[in-house]
């Protein structure tokens, strides 16, 4: 059996390799002869990236001034079309889209599940399922006319929270089944919290934290609400210590523990978790992690940690809903499991 996997697997982004992860890890336990392919969704590239500890500056391969003039969807085309080609033209008797925040509009996520369908059913593949994927909650015009496209010819939609489920019925009219994410299907040694006092803090992109919150706050204000959320939560500032998911967010945490050192006097440790064992071996040694990052929050709940969310989406506020929906455990995983297996076997 033939099955090929599109998702983030070539970001950087550690939330995006989890989920990967865990589904190579679900497809090899479903069964030993099942034959599994890997593509990037957005992009090329080597799957698992470390997140580089030692940035340097690239040369730019395009003026910017083209850059600029060129559509970021047409400049997706040219990059990626001949790379989605060469993969979608294959026949495959299931193909797995997802999970993650796949159905968002960006400059290249609805352009990407486009190609990726059309090239896909242009080619005789009759099985197509996103899996566990999230819908965001706001689309320009173009991006609503792609996804919409894109969703016709999708087989089943299985998403990973109802406000998704929503969303997707509102924008696009599609009806969906619900799973969890993929990410708390990934097994880890489970360990006593009393066997740890460490405190994991986990600074966001404040780029991010701009995108989807309308209330202004500067970096310095941005910052205080964060050493807020610690100190309301018991939690002294000396006892944490900084770690990320992403390269903006190592960025980010460095310009924080700056901040911390100039404005307090402190100095907090950066963990480097550039890799996804990094981040879980680190993470396994901590008892509280905050977080603004919902993969960031998940590997502190699949850890047997407690986890505080920063909520700085609506994605992560209804990560919070469910957490206290499920008291901070790990949802019920079997029925998913079970899900993905007839999926795979047509059970």
């Amino acid at each position: 059996m033939n099955v090929l996997v599109v998702n983030e697997s070539i970001s950087d982004n550690l939330g995006d390799q989890l989920i990967h992860s865990s589904i190579m890890r679900e497809l090899e336990r479903i069964s030993n002869i099942i034959q599994i392919s890997t593509c990037g969704y957005s992009k090329g590239g080597r799957t698992y990236p470390e997140i580089n500890v030692f940035p340097s500056k690239k040369k730019q391969k395009i003026p910017s001034l083209l850059k600029k003039i060129v559509p970021s969807k047409i400049k997706w085309v040219l990059k990626n079309f001949f790379r989605v080609l060469k993969k979608g033209k294959q026949k495959y008797d299931l193909v797995l889209i997802g999970g993650g925040q796949l159905i968002l509009s960006n400059s290249s996520f609805a352009i990407s599940m486009y190609f990726w369908t059309f090239i896909l059913k242009l080619f005789g593949n009759k099985k197509i399922v996103l899996l566990s994927v999230g819908c965001g909650d706001r689309f320009s015009t173009l991006d609503k006319v792609l996804f919409q496209k894109a969703l016709s010819r999708v087989d089943f939609i299985y998403v990973r929270d109802e406000m998704s489920q929503r969303q997707l019925k509102k924008f696009f009219n599609q009806d969906s089944k619900l799973v969890v994410d993929m990410a708390y299907l990934y097994e880890v040694e489970k360990k006593n919290l009393d066997d740890n006092d460490c405190i994991a803090l986990g600074i966001t992109d404040f780029e991010v934290y701009k995108r989807y919150n309308s209330i202004e706050l500067t970096k310095e204000e941005y910052y205080e609400s964060w050493l807020d959320l610690v100190h309301s939560s018991g939690v002294s500032i000396n006892d944490v210590r900084l770690f990320y998911t992403t390269s903006r967010d190592r960025e980010e945490t460095i310009s924080f523990s700056r901040y911390v050192s100039e404005n307090y006097s402190l100095s907090l440790k950066i963990v480097e978790t550039c890799t996804l064992d990094k981040l879980l071996e680190f993470i396994g040694q901590t008892k509280v992690v905050f977080s603004g990052r919902m993969h960031g929050l998940i590997a502190g709940v699949i850890s047997n940690c407690k986890v505080v969310t920063y909520p700085i989406s609506s994605k992560l506020r209804e990560f919070e809903r469910k957490k206290q929906e499920h008291l901070g455990m790990i949802p019920p995983v079997d029925e998913t499991r079970n899900t993905l297996k007839e999926i795979v076997l047509g059970e």
